[in-house]
């Protein structure tokens, strides 16, 4: 009886810690402007750093984060911060190196 009461508690407990899996990334916690460490405390830990290059003037950084956290495949958002700061952000696209220079000039010739 003691083996089954012990195998229900823990059963119990593995099934609500994988529900926090399952939460969404709370997006509306971030907001243009943000530092990368804002961002982290607020959301967590990027899935994966997409892309980072140096400029002369700066760095551009585009981190990605799943709209699931247990399903990480599930609709990307990137996170595009210039000089340690948040510019962009929205969902997943393909982008060619080319284009990580028009964003960050974008961005760049908007702060002057």
């Amino acid at each position: 009886m003691r083996t089954l009461t012990t195998i229900i508690i823990l059963a119990f407990t593995i099934f609500l810690s994988s529900c926090g899996l399952l939460r969404e990334t709370d997006f509306s916690l971030i907001q243009i402007g943000m530092t990368t460490a804002e961002v982290k405390q607020n959301i967590g830990t990027p899935a994966r750093v997409v892309a980072a290059k140096r400029y002369d003037d700066g760095i551009l950084e585009i981190y990605e984060y799943p709209r699931l956290k247990a399903q990480p495949d599930t609709m990307l958002n990137w996170l595009l911060f210039i000089d340690n700061r948040l510019e962009e952000w929205g969902p997943k696209e393909q982008y060619l190196p080319s284009e990580y220079d028009r964003y960050y000039h974008k961005y760049r010739k908007n702060r002057r």
